[in-house]
C-alpha cells in the first residue's frame, strides 16, 4: 500500500527555470547539479586535495575554486574544463570573493594571507599580510574597496584593497573567527 503523500504532486520549486548548483568537496572534485531534478550533471576533477571554496559567474559560465592543495583554479562551466591555476599561497585556500567585471578574485588562506588575483594573467596583484593565523572568512565590499577578514588568530582586520593597508584590527573573540559580514551602508572615513 502507498502512503497518501506519495500520490500528491510535488510543487515546483523553480517553475519555468533550470537552476544549477556547483559544489566543492573533500573528494577533490566539484559537481555541477540540476537543482530541479537533484541530479549531478557533471563531476569536475582537477584539484589534488579538498575543494574548500568557490566563486561562480553563472552568466558567463565560469568559476574559480580554492583548494587545500594551496591553489586556485579557473573553470569553464559550459565545457567543465580547467582553464588555469593560480599559485602563491603556502596553505589551503579557505575563502574567496570574485569581482567578475574587473576580472579579480580575492582569496584567503591558512598561510595567514589574503591575495588579490588578476583572472586574466593569473598573477597576484597584491598580498595582504598581518594575520598571525589562518584566514578563515572574509566579507568584501567591492564598491568601497574594503574587505573584512576573520582569522584563527581571533582577530578581524579591515583592509583597503587598493593600498593594501590594514585600516583596523578588532580583537575580542576567544576562539577562531569563522564568519564575518561587513556593512558599509554608513560609509567610511578611512
Amino acid at each position: 500500500p502507498r502512503e497518501p503523500w506519495e500520490d500528491e504532486p510535488r510543487p515546483q520549486m523553480f517553475p519555468g527555470a533550470a537552476p544549477k548548483m556547483l559544489t566543492g568537496s573533500s573528494d577533490r572534485t566539484m559537481k555541477l547539479w540540476d537543482l530541479k531534478t537533484g541530479e549531478c550533471v557533471r563531476t569536475i576533477p582537477g584539484h589534488k586535495h579538498s575543494v574548500l571554496c568557490l566563486a561562480v559567474d553563472w552568466d558567463a559560465q565560469r568559476a574559480v575554486s580554492g583548494s587545500a592543495d594551496h591553489t586556485l583554479a579557473q573553470w569553464d562551466l559550459e565545457t567543465c574544463i580547467w582553464l588555469s591555476d593560480m599559485e602563491g599561497h603556502r596553505g589551503p585556500v579557505s575563502c574567496m570573493s570574485a569581482h567578475w567585471s574587473t576580472r579579480r578574485v580575492l582569496s584567503g588562506s591558512y598561510d595567514g594571507e589574503l591575495r588579490m588575483w588578476d583572472l586574466v594573467t593569473n598573477n597576484t596583484q597584491q598580498a595582504y599580510m598581518g594575520h598571525e593565523g589562518p584566514v578563515c572568512a572574509m566579507s568584501v565590499d567591492w564598491d568601497t574597496d574594503r574587505v573584512l577578514s576573520g582569522s584563527a588568530d581571533k582577530t578581524m582586520r579591515l583592509w583597503n584593497l587598493e593600498s593594501g593597508e590594514c585600516l583596523q584590527v578588532v580583537e575580542g573573540h576567544t576562539g577562531p573567527v569563522w564568519g564575518v559580514s561587513l556593512s558599509t551602508e554608513d560609509g567610511f572615513s578611512a
